[in-house]
């Protein structure tokens, strides 16, 4: 099997059409009928359920699908990154991070880039506990997390980048959103929209934060991205806890108020990468990153 018989089971599993697949890859639909029939005889297995009017992706198919989708993107990684050394620009870095990091990585990866222009940079976002796995096992050159992801790893190189307080998000269709900064009293027995257990906060976490503050949720509804907590709450689903810098940057139709709660510390967030790793490029980037922390000091 081929790259190219992967992208013609990717384009049918996706337009779930022979015709249109055929089309998008610039080939007769007889052809790409008789590509998916070697494929399946290749497997051994049916990919397709197909009738007179339209297909559909039999289980095996749907498991496929997603692998096939993974094996064409890292075969396109792996054609870019040739081209990019035999064209001179043999240095990568491949960046992860996480769900609350996006604004960090990209305020810190333009300065970087402008500096150096011979080092391709690769960004990938994972949930948090998939990020510290690739961090150990050097899918990733430089990791952004909350510091309290690493606090059990040795041999790590750390630079907190920022460090930001929480802040409550709620609808602005909720009277309390036209308040200047929310107590404790103000979220006890509300509703409140969390990441999930793989995500920033784990439930214990959460649950110490809600003890500590003196907060008794009425329900904890737990999701695992940024966007679907925000949607959420903007639908008026509920409260969350997100981090400040939310605020400055908020598309949705939500307010991000201060959260005044007795003795609550800011939330570091962090850039870390493996001592062992001599990349030059993640030198530099770590170096680059102490001397911008020192400079806003």
């Amino acid at each position: 099997m081929t790259i190219q018989n992967l992208t013609y089971f990717i384009s049918a599993a996706k337009h779930l059409s022979f015709t249109k697949a055929a089309e998008e890859c610039l080939i007769a639909q007889t052809a790409m009928s008789r590509q998916i029939a070697l494929i399946e005889k290749e497997l051994n297995v049916k990919l397709f359920y197909r009738t007179n009017k339209k297909v559909k992706l039999t289980p095996a198919g749907e498991a496929f699908y997603i692998e096939a989708q993974e094996i064409n993107k890292r075969y396109r990684n792996a054609k870019f990154l040739a081209r990019s050394i035999d064209l001179g620009f043999n240095e990568t870095l491949n960046i992860g991070f996480g769900m609350f990091e996006t604004r960090i990585v990209s305020e810190q990866i333009k300065p970087f880039s402008q500096q150096n222009p011979n080092v391709s940079i690769i960004l990938n976002q994972y949930p948090y506990d998939v990020l510290v796995k690739n961090l150990v096992e050097n899918k990733c050159d430089i990791v952004f997390c909350p510091k309290n992801r690493t606090t059990f790893l040795k041999g790590i190189d750390t630079v907190t980048v920022k460090s930001y307080e929480r802040q409550i998000a709620v609808s602005k269709s909720n009277p309390i959103s036209q308040k200047n900064e929310i107590t404790s009293e103000d979220l006890n027995h509300q509703v409140f929209i969390t990441p999930d257990e793989d995500s920033a906060m784990h439930p214990e976490l959460f649950a110490i934060l809600c003890k500590k503050v003196g907060i008794e949720p009425k329900r904890v509804i737990r999701v695992n991205t940024l966007a679907s907590i925000l949607a959420m709450v903007e639908a008026g689903f509920g409260f969350s806890i997100v981090p400040g810098y939310l605020k400055e940057s908020m598309p949705y139709d939500i307010s991000i108020i201060p959260l005044k709660l007795e003795g609550d510390k800011k939330i570091p967030h962090i850039a870390a990468a493996l001592l062992t790793n001599n990349n030059k490029p993640v030198q530099a980037f770590m170096k680059m990153l102490r001397e911008n922390v020192r400079d806003q000091e």
